[in-house]
């Protein structure tokens, strides 16, 4: 009778697991679509936690932050998303991809929730390293007038401004 209950106890396990990595799934196709409906459904009805991750450790922060999606963006840092964890082959943050994607409302949104101007992604580079690289203006002076360090080095010695002159 034990053994019997346990084996079920596993199966109704592994089969909530596989339905949530489902929905999860789901969730990040809605978010990357700008479907916020399904996205709220997911979050509120299906109990998706904000801070999920995708097969290769993206969160519904990244995906919303590449793809522009400020109401979703909004919508997860409300529902407890944290705006710091990093994902990606890059381990990059969701601020770290807004700022690849150059949607300044998003980054500005980002940065007024805390998110990490100084984190450190696998390759090296900070948000102002990032903001540099994007070659927009509005972007770095958005990240300087917030804090970021503009003598801060990356992986190869250097500065956001050595970047720059070099590139």
């Amino acid at each position: 009778k034990y053994y019997h209950r346990t084996k079920n106890i596993k199966y109704n396990m592994e089969t909530t697991r596989h339905l949530m990595d489902k929905r999860i799934k789901e969730c990040v196709g809605a978010v990357q679509r700008g479907d916020i409906i399904t996205v709220t459904m997911h979050i509120i009805q299906y109990h998706v936690n904000p801070n999920a991750c995708d097969v290769n450790g993206c969160t519904l922060l990244h995906w919303s932050a590449i793809n522009q999606r400020y109401d979703i963006t909004l919508f997860l840092i409300n529902q407890g998303a944290d705006v710091n964890i990093p994902g990606g082959d890059l381990n990059e943050t969701p601020l770290q991809w807004a700022i690849r994607s150059q949607y300044i409302p998003v980054i500005d949104l980002l940065i007024q929730k805390q998110s990490s101007l100084s984190y450190v992604s696998n390759a090296g580079y900070n948000s102002l390293h990032l903001a540099c690289h994007s070659g927009n203006t509005n972007i770095v002076l958005l990240c300087l007038l917030n804090g970021s360090h503009i003598d801060s080095l990356n992986n190869e010695g250097e500065t956001p401004l050595l970047w720059i002159l070099k590139h």
